[in-house]
Formats: structure tokens, sequence, C-alpha cells
């Protein structure tokens, strides 16, 4: 059944749009597209460690080291879990008391009661922590690291090798050359503040590496 489900048209469907179909059936009932939606918090969090080449996707694992009933009392900063290990997002504690800031700002249910239902809400603190949040600048430090790194390709090879690990997809000519104007832009704006010149271009790239994350088309489905 999930064979024949995955392999039909309607589930390979993307969310172009298409007018003559809205007019009849503007709500979709009828599946003439994908509707488009948000990833899911954890697929999210992995979709980011992965564009960072730095997923482990070892099979079982744990990130608390507690005994059972342990951590219960224990009142330290996120009771010292480490949120930022690579382990895939399946092997995340949810822990009520030291919640993971990137499941409560992508709306994670409740952990308290039973719930199969998931909001999508659409908050300034998204924003923010997709820009300023832990595991996000530590994955795209190591991204800018590793394009930078990879030698034999100029500046419009490693934005698209950024738009093809991030949307599957090539830049137009348009992004390429927008890309690499921010690239500049950034680099000539960090002026002293940052220390050497390789310090500002990694600085600089690692910015448009956080500003592809940050985008809509890599965390909705389309």
């Amino acid at each position: 059944m999930h064979r024949l489900i995955m392999l039909s048209s309607t589930y390979q469907m993307s969310t172009a749009a298409n007018a003559k179909a809205a007019e009849i059936d503007l709500e979709n009932r009828l599946h003439w597209r994908a509707n488009r939606r948000r990833l899911e918090v954890e697929a999210i969090r992995d979709a980011i460690v992965a564009m960072a080449g730095d997923l482990d996707f070892t099979m079982g694992g744990a990130m608390l080291t507690y005994k059972d009933r342990e951590y219960v009392a224990n009142t330290k900063k996120k009771g010292d879990i480490d949120y930022d290990r690579n382990l895939r997002a399946v092997y995340m504690p949810v822990v009520r008391s030291s919640m993971y800031d990137l499941f409560m700002a992508f709306d994670l249910p409740d952990s308290s009661t039973a719930n199969g239902d998931r909001n999508s809400s659409v908050v300034a603190p998204q924003a923010l922590f997709m820009m300023n949040g832990s595991i996000l600048l530590k994955s795209t430090r190591k991204m800018a690291e590793s394009l930078l790194a990879t030698s034999g390709i100029d500046d419009g090879a490693r934005v698209r090798l950024v738009y093809e690990k991030a949307f599957g997809r090539l830049p137009s000519r348009h992004e390429t050359d927008r890309a690499l104007t921010f690239v500049q832009r950034i680099g000539e704006a960090l002026g002293n503040r940052a220390g050497d010149p390789g310090d500002r271009r990694l600085r600089a790239w690692q910015s448009f590496c956080k500003s592809v994350i940050a985008s809509n088309e890599f965390i909705y489905l389309n």
C-alpha cells in the first residue's frame, strides 16, 4: 500500500500553481497539486547538520548520560545535555525541564500531554533562531570552511554547490550574481572588525550559508 501511494502521480506532485485548476478547486480538495508545508522540526534540524556534512547516520545512540530518574531534579542549564551533538534528531531527548530551544521555536507539541497534531506557526523567534541558534552557527561555520577548502573551483561554483545541497537545484544567473554580491558586501562591511582577510572571507561565506538555510525554500517542501 505504501509503495502504491508513493509511486502515484498525486503523491509526486509539486506545489506549482495552475490558474485553471484553482478556479475549479481553490482549496485543492481534488489534489491537483501538493499542499506546500513546512518541514517538521526534527527534519529542519537534521537538514542543517547534514548541510555541514556532519550528520551521524549511525543507528541508535543517546544524548542523555544520566541513570534512570537522575535528570528529573537536575536544575542546571539544559540539564547538561549537549543538544549540538551530531546524532539524528530522532535520538534527541525531550526533557520538559530543559527543552531544546529549536524544538520550542518550531512547534514541537507539549510533551506533557498526548497529542498527535502539530501546529505550524510563523513567529519572529523562528527567524532569530535561524540566524543565531548555536547549531546553525556551528554548522554554517563548517560549511564555509569546507567551501573555501575546496580547491579548483571559483566562487560561482561555490554558490552552485550550496544551492545544490540546500535546494536540490542549481541557481539562476541572477541568483548567482546576487549571492556573489552579498558575499562581497558582507566582507566589506566587516572591515577591520574581523581579523585577517581570510577570516573576513570565511565569515562572509558563513553569512551566505546562513541566509540560504534561513530561507523559506530550505524549510518548506515545494
